[in-house]
């Protein structure tokens, strides 16, 4: 006798069932979050970072522990490697999302006032590094990195999955 088993339904009906509520949703607090930044662009700068930080950080995570898979050789990272480098691949998107704290530099920090820089021996003393054009070139640079590290080793685990093998 033959097991029969109930057939799930399609999973892309029920992801485009909930995509659209997903979006009209995320449509409504993105406006309220510009609504926000109008009326007190200090809090919805800070508040921007930190949610900013948070999504950085998982990815960086990821590109983190992937690369040490790598450098370690094991078999121990095959079944979370996907995910990860899945999650490091969001960097791209990641370096568009820092263009608003660029432009929030002066409401997030100190040393982006040149008032406050000469009045604060501290600040005058670090200000060949931080100022905000050189934070914005060193920015630029890390997404440069990162990004590369990200695309060298999604290239090489996509050969990997075309040579069907884990061989160096």
């Amino acid at each position: 006798m033959t097991p029969s088993y109930a057939v799930p339904p399609p999973l892309a009906r029920d992801l485009t069932r909930c995509q659209r509520p997903a979006l009209g949703i995320g449509a409504a607090l993105l406006a309220i979050s510009v609504l926000g930044a109008f009326f007190d662009p200090a809090e919805f700068f800070r508040s921007y970072l930190m949610s900013y930080l948070f999504w950085i950080g998982l990815a960086l995570g990821s590109l983190a522990i992937v690369m040490l898979q790598y450098l370690t050789g094991g078999a121990w990272g095959v079944v979370t490697r996907r995910p990860l480098e899945s999650a490091s691949r969001t960097l791209p998107w990641l370096a568009l999302l820092f263009i608003p704290i660029a432009l929030g530099i002066p409401y997030l920090y100190d040393w982006a006032h040149s008032d406050r820089v000469a009045n604060d021996p501290v600040l005058l003393h670090r200000s060949g590094y931080m100022s905000p054009l050189w934070f914005i070139v060193r920015a630029i640079a890390y997404f440069i990195v990162w990004i590369l590290f990200t695309h060298l080793l999604n290239k090489r685990s996509h050969e990997e999955d075309q040579r069907g093998d884990q061989t160096r």
